[in-house]
């Protein structure tokens, strides 16, 4: 009897392992909206730690009626629920290569929104995200921007980008020990023949313990991609210099990833003529050996309304190329462009495409997300984070409020099992897996916002037409504020002006069942 229930225990146990694993599996991947109660919240770095993910997130606060850039920091835990938010105010964030961890601490670069006595800060935090101590750098008289933080042998290198009064711009490395006491500084000026500015993008170390950098020149009628190799005291081993483009794009940046082989792997773009029917400007990998020279390069060719744009490169453990950034595409029944997230994996031998993804969140409002940044996590799982716009601009100047995106893949770039090249989740949370973008009817748009609280609701679509519908506002704490009902087809207008300022919800429902949640913020 002891033998059977012992038996019968070990079975309901292995029974109950195998129905967690099961239940973890299933959950492990998801697609977050993360709001850190600003106006705009971006995610640009995303870097995992023992116990987490954590993500730089560049944002815009409110100071009363004022909007002004602000760093945030956001932690959550490896299924995307969030640890803890921090936001910075009164300093921004210039580039993602601002947030480095080393060991148990959080190293941020970041710059003034108005300069004041120094203009560069670093900030070393403990990973709760609390401060533990601050250095200013720069001298009064000049703009300095920093892109990046290194961390290099014994101490750091900053890269930053001066403006001095009576020059041009000038690219500058600052090596600093490790309390961040400048030991040697190298300058790079514009107006040198020889290699110009050179480092504003990346700047990493590579196997033989030199440094790599990347910086994109020129505008339109001429644009290059400078990929720089530098020794341990800046000085210059090698220099090449991308043919990108003759027509020039100023929406691409090049970054560069060292390879198991000890080549890189830059992103770039090539030219396409107009009358080919392809997109102009389409993405480009380079694969690069150890001295530079080009092996191979494969280009992502698109329609011509239908862009694709390469926001940052990384290396998988296998070796392979992994990419982010968005896919831009013509909807012919909203008349207008919108934007998902797109992702895509290479061989790094052949530069062979082993998958390349669309992930579109259709719950958006504004049809927009994209990836700026991504990694890889131990068992190959894929995490990116970005922007998912969460409110719809009122004209021009575009008014946005986009929230940080966060989404966990499997390495095969699929939030469902089976996925194809394109990957919908649709307004109701469903999700299709389909080797074409779906259409989608009838969705609201709410403006002026932020307004004063002359607020008028239209529909987009066919579909909504004519249907009853319903609006409910609640405060910031859920409190109901209004409710109204109205009739789907023209712009409806409801007059809220006598609510106080503040940030609200909006839920909108029409009778067919579609549902429609937003913010709303009203000012004076």
């Amino acid at each position: 009897m002891i033998y059977l229930n012992t038996r019968r225990l070990a079975s309901c146990l292995c029974f109950l392992f195998w129905l967690l694993s099961s239940l973890e599996l299933k959950a492990q991947y998801f697609n977050k909206s993360i709001d850190l109660n600003q106006t705009s919240n971006t995610g640009i770095t995303i870097i995992p730690v023992d116990d987490g993910l954590l993500i730089s997130v560049g944002s815009v606060c409110v100071l009363e009626t004022t909007f002004v850039s602000c760093v945030g920091l956001l932690k959550t835990d490896f299924d995307g629920n969030v640890v803890w938010t921090r936001i910075i105010e009164g300093f921004k964030t210039p580039t993602a290569n601002s947030m480095i961890v080393d060991g148990d601490y959080i190293y941020l670069a970041i710059r003034h929104n108005i300069a004041p006595l120094a203009n560069i800060k670093i900030l070393k935090l403990d990973m709760a995200g609390n401060t533990l101590e601050e250095w200013d750098l720069g001298a009064t008289q000049e703009n300095e921007n920093p892109f990046g933080l290194l961390r290099y042998k014994e101490g750091f290198i900053i890269y930053s980008l001066l403006f001095p009064p009576d020059h041009e711009e000038i690219a500058w490395l600052i090596f600093t020990d490790s309390v961040f006491t400048p030991v040697h500084e190298v300058f790079f000026d514009e107006e040198d023949p020889a290699y110009g500015l050179i480092v504003s993008r990346d700047l990493t170390e590579v196997s033989d313990g030199n440094l790599i950098a990347t910086c994109r020149s020129g505008s339109v009628g001429f644009a290059v991609g400078n990929i720089t190799k530098f020794d341990s005291l800046g000085q210059v081993i090698w220099q090449q210099l991308l043919p990108l483009s003759e027509s020039g794009s100023g929406t691409h940046e090049v970054h560069v990833v060292e390879l198991q082989d000890g080549g890189f792997a830059v992103n770039g773009f090539r030219d396409q003529s107009w009358s080919s029917g392809n997109y102009e400007y389409p993405p480009t990998v380079f694969k690069l050996d150890a001295d530079g020279e080009i092996l191979w390069e494969y280009t992502f060719i698109t329609p011509l309304y239908d862009r694709k744009r390469i926001n940052n490169l990384h290396l998988a453990a296998n070796g392979d190329i992994i990419g982010e950034g968005y896919r831009k595409f013509y909807r012919d029944d909203l008349e207008r462009y919108v934007d998902c997230g797109w992702m895509f994996r290479l061989d790094p031998e052949s530069g062979a495409v082993v998958w390349d993804r669309t992930l579109c969140d259709y719950r958006s409002p504004l049809y927009s997300m994209t990836f700026w940044d991504g990694v890889e996590l131990p068992n190959g799982d894929l995490v990116f984070t970005g922007l998912y716009q969460d409110t719809f601009p009122n004209a021009m100047p575009f008014i946005n409020d986009p929230n940080v995106w966060l989404v966990r893949l499997s390495a095969e770039g699929c939030l469902v099992e089976g996925c194809n090249e394109w990957t919908i989740v649709n307004p109701d949370g469903s999700i299709t897996a389909t080797e074409e973008a779906l259409p989608i009817n009838g969705r609201f748009v709410v403006y002026p916002n932020p307004g004063n609280g002359q607020v008028w609701i239209a529909a987009e679509g066919e579909s909504l037409t004519g249907q009853r519908c319903r609006v409910m506002l609640y405060d910031a704490q859920g409190r109901p504020a209004k409710e109204e009902n109205f009739q789907a087809g023209r712009p409806q207008p409801f007059d809220w002006g006598d609510l106080p300022p503040g940030m609200y919800y909006y839920l909108i429902r029409s009778e067919d069942g579609e549902a429609q949640s937003g913010k709303l913020a009203i000012i004076r």
